[in-house]
């Protein structure tokens, strides 16, 4: 039977790991042309598939929820920091690791 905040890490741990996964698959195909894209036919002009790659919006809307995830996401990776370390801390405290138990072997 798990408690409730067993339940609640779970929950936080598989929507980071979706988050992991989503973010591995974006940031794979970020830098890379967009199905059908460099196939355009220009119509009097020169064809330039390099530029039609970097201006596709698909590819850069990529690109650009990457970066609205990042900056969203910012301000909670030092509260999540702090929960590590403070999870390590307890852990170690456990374990009888205590700093005052390593500053006195030392």
């Amino acid at each position: 039977m798990s408690t409730p905040a067993q339940d609640a890490f779970n929950e936080h741990a598989a929507a980071l790991r979706a988050l992991g996964e989503a973010l591995s698959r974006a940031s794979s195909v970020r830098y890379l042309a967009a199905p059908g894209t460099g196939a355009s036919h220009h119509k009097g002009g020169i064809p330039n598939p390099t530029l039609d790659i970097v201006l596709e919006p698909r590819r850069a809307e990529v690109g650009a929820t990457i970066t609205r995830a990042a900056m969203a996401l910012w301000p909670m990776t030092g509260t999540v920091l702090e929960h590590v370390a403070a999870l390590d801390e307890a852990t170690a405290a456990w374990s009888g690791d205590t700093p005052s138990r390593k500053q006195r072997s030392a």
